[in-house]
């Protein structure tokens, strides 16, 4: 697996590329996952549950995170 690490200006944030060849170990074409861990306060937002706890109702996946970037990371973390 080939990796980078992109830093900001001062050096305080980074962007890590992966690539991770295929079977035959070409790099073209293939499926970008993306996701980041950033997080905006929750203060003063009006919400009906806690955001940082999932909560499923009526099939649907409640709580920060769960429509956007972060969400692939839920999904493919372990536990």
């Amino acid at each position: 697996m080939e990796h980078t690490l992109i830093h900001n200006a001062e050096g305080t944030k980074a962007n890590l590329l992966a690539t991770i060849p295929a079977h035959d170990g070409t790099t073209t074409g293939g499926i970008v996952l993306s996701g980041h861990t950033d997080v905006v306060p929750v203060d003063g937002q009006e919400w009906s549950s806690e955001p940082f706890e999932p909560a499923v109702r009526e099939g649907k996946l409640y709580g920060r995170g769960t429509c956007d970037m972060k969400a692939f990371i839920g999904s493919s973390s372990p536990g």
